[in-house]
């Protein structure tokens, strides 16, 4: 392949074709439709207007998003779950509830079957040990760390965490009896 030679012009301080033709170019796209952002190309005077446009857009899509979660609907287990933020605080209290119950249960349960005829001799003190640190980390979970509450009565009331999980199932009971009433 022959290489082409060309000859590279003197700069004579003129502007060069390829530059006016562009900036026309800009003037015309611009010209065409001031409101059409897409173009990237806007006077300097509508940097308001895009700023506004810019918080429509964010205004909108926040909008957008908020419907959507609160028309949200999930299926598990052929059971259509309400998605809002209120269901998921409600999924999320059964939940910590139920790991609440399960703490609290599997240091019992062990701690019986630590004296089950089931168990051999050499192996309760084993279980019974596992029962003892299983009891003792809910004790000191729920029952020793107390934090400061809010009551109804609008006073601070210095509570356990299995008081507080307690007032939720007795909640979420009442919640469920409420949801549930003349629906049969």
């Amino acid at each position: 392949m022959k290489e082409e030679e060309f000859e590279i012009p003197e700069d004579d301080g003129s502007i060069p074709q390829w530059m006016i033709d562009r900036d026309k170019q800009e003037e015309i796209d611009i010209s065409m439709d001031k409101n059409d952002y897409s173009l990237g190309m806007l006077p300097e005077e509508d940097e308001g207007a895009i700023q506004v446009a810019k918080e429509n857009l964010k205004a909108d899509t926040t909008k957008a998003k908020k419907e959507a979660i609160e028309s949200l609907v999930v299926e598990n287990n052929g059971i259509p779950y309400a998605g809002d933020d209120t269901s998921a605080l409600r999924m999320a209290s059964t939940v910590a509830l139920a790991n609440h119950a399960y703490n609290k249960n599997i240091g019992l349960e062990l701690t019986k079957l630590a004296q089950s005829p089931l168990i051999p001799d050499e192996a309760k003190p084993l279980v019974g040990g596992i029962a003892q640190v299983l009891t003792g980390t809910y004790e000191a979970v729920y029952k020793e760390n107390k934090v400061p509450w809010k009551g109804n009565d609008s006073k601070i009331h210095n509570v356990e965490i299995e008081s507080i999980a307690e007032a939720l199932l007795k909640t979420m009971q009442s919640v469920g009896g409420i949801i549930v009433k003349d629906r049969k």
